[in-house]
């Protein structure tokens, strides 16, 4: 079972919002069943607690300032989808040319 702040983590990603614009989005039109179709990966309610406890942040700081920054945050959690669905650094840098950490910072992580 998902929960909703995991869903809500991994639909505001840059890796879906990636995905849905390279192969989804036609420019004009987008339907029900396209949502059904974004990949979102199956992980147990233990796992998905590093990027629930990222989005409960993110909507904590945004109930006290709407417009509180949040991009760190919302950085995290893209670090944390990135390994979650494995790409490699090279594939990271397709989706964000200019992602907040090194080669050498996310090769580690993908090692542990």
């Amino acid at each position: 079972m998902y929960s909703y702040k995991y869903i809500q983590g991994i639909l505001n990603s840059l890796l879906i919002k990636f995905y849905f614009n390279e192969l989804m989005y036609d420019g004009t039109h987008f339907y029900p069943n396209h949502m059904k179709q974004l990949p979102i990966k199956p992980l147990p309610s233990v796992q998905q607690q590093p990027i629930i406890t990222l989005v409960g942040k993110i909507h904590d700081f945004k109930k006290q300032d709407l417009h509180a920054d949040t991009t760190s945050l919302e950085q995290e959690i893209d670090r944390l989808v990135y390994h979650l669905y494995g790409l490699t650094y090279d594939e990271v840098l397709v989706i964000d040319p200019m992602p907040p950490f090194t080669r050498e910072e996310y090769e580690r992580e993908t090692r542990k």
